[in-house]
């Protein structure tokens, strides 16, 4: 989800409103250097997914660790460039490209996070269920361009991307395939955010053994493998209430995609509809030197084939379940030694087949002198 637009002070209609601190003009350098050290005991469960099985590994984890630089050679021009690492695809081109603001107005072009891609709920060491179960991953950055206004407490933003970050994306640079729409509005206190995107074309092997590609299937749709062709949406919503720094918050997220098109199997072309809902909620209690927070998921999936031999596909495919809703449960303690350092302990209960617990420690070390996005900063949040 994008994050809600910083709130700042306002002044009578015929007062004049003092200078913006140093703090708040773009800074012509920004830096940042973030490592995220995790160890993950066991694997989430395998859920009944067409072709989007979940890669994250267990054991010791560098996962979303990352370095960026970005640098302003005009006031009105900004250059940036992140590297992450990921756990399931290795070091990635995260957010690089070109800023130019003009006024409220900010277009950027080049590799950026869609904001379907949000890790959803703020500061855990897991993504949201939701993420994990529609990407495969815990990240999706794409090629393309942003349009974002942002004014005292609300903003919007339109976003053309290729697609090719979501699994099976056709889309390609001259040919983008997909379109973003969002807006966020609220301040420290209270915070309301809302996205939609529709990625017009995917095509994606669906076996349940299929590797975890981000190109299209090409060959062996229909003899050898079984494929997906069709369309994606996706929506959602986040709602905060409180400073997650300071003192209690409650937050809320609702999530919802659908896949639609034809599956493409070896026993021949059915029609093909698929739907994945999410509900999320957390509260916390936050102080200057850490926090703790419980968090509860909950997941709806369903699965629609219709055609000649189409329980016979469900079955081989293992989508015959009909509605299937897993969810869990986390607890997470924070503790911060120091203004740029965080250690964490997060414990979940899982629900799928069979209830499962795992274990998860997380080390967080941020350095730099990255600026808020409301100040003219250009490195990710």
């Amino acid at each position: 989800m994008a994050g809600a637009a910083q709130s700042q002070q306002t002044h009578a209609p015929h007062e004049m409103a003092p200078p913006p601190a140093a703090s708040q003009l773009p800074r012509r350098w920004e830096g940042l250097l973030e490592l995220n050290l995790r160890h993950l005991d066991t694997p989430s469960p395998d859920l009944p997914t067409l072709g989007l099985r979940e890669t994250t590994p267990t054991g010791w984890l560098w996962g979303q660790s990352r370095a960026g630089i970005a640098f302003r050679p005009l006031p009105w021009l900004q250059l940036f460039a992140t590297q992450m690492y990921d756990d399931a695809n290795g070091f990635m081109r995260d957010h690089t490209g070109v800023g130019l603001d003009v006024g409220h107005w900010r277009v950027k072009v080049g590799t950026l996070m869609p904001a379907s891609g949000h890790p959803g709920l703020p500061a855990w060491a897991l993504p949201s269920l939701f993420v994990q179960t529609v990407l495969g991953h815990e990240h999706w950055s794409d090629e393309g361009v942003t349009l974002d206004w942002h004014g005292d407490e609300a903003g919007f933003h339109i976003g053309h991307f290729t697609g090719s970050g979501y699994r099976g994306g056709t889309g390609t640079v001259r040919h983008p395939g997909m379109w973003e729409v969002g807006g966020q509005w609220g301040g420290d206190s209270f915070a309301l955010s809302v996205h939609g995107a529709h990625i017009e074309g995917i095509h994606r092997q669906v076996d349940r053994n299929a590797p975890h590609t981000h190109g299209p299937a090409t060959a062996g749709c229909g003899t050898t493998t079984n494929c997906l062709a069709g369309s994606t949406a996706l929506m959602g919503m986040l709602v905060r209430w409180g400073d997650e720094g300071d003192g209690p918050w409650v937050a809320t997220a609702l999530d919802w995609r659908r896949e639609q098109g034809t599956l493409e199997s070896t026993l021949g072309k059915l029609n093909y509809r698929g739907d994945i809902a999410a509900t999320a909620a957390e509260v916390g209690w936050g102080w200057p030197q850490g926090g703790m927070a419980l968090r509860m998921e909950e997941l709806g999936i369903v699965h629609r084939i219709g055609g000649a031999n189409a329980t016979a596909v469900a079955y081989l495919l293992r989508i015959d379940r009909g509605n299937f809703n897993p969810g869990r449960q986390g607890l997470r303690l924070a503790w911060r030694p120091s203004p740029r350092q965080t250690l964490a302990l997060e414990g979940w209960r899982e629900r799928g087949d069979t209830p499962s617990h795992r274990v998860l420690g997380q080390w967080q070390l941020r350095l730099g002198t990255r600026q808020s996005h409301h100040h003219g900063g250009a490195l990710p949040p």
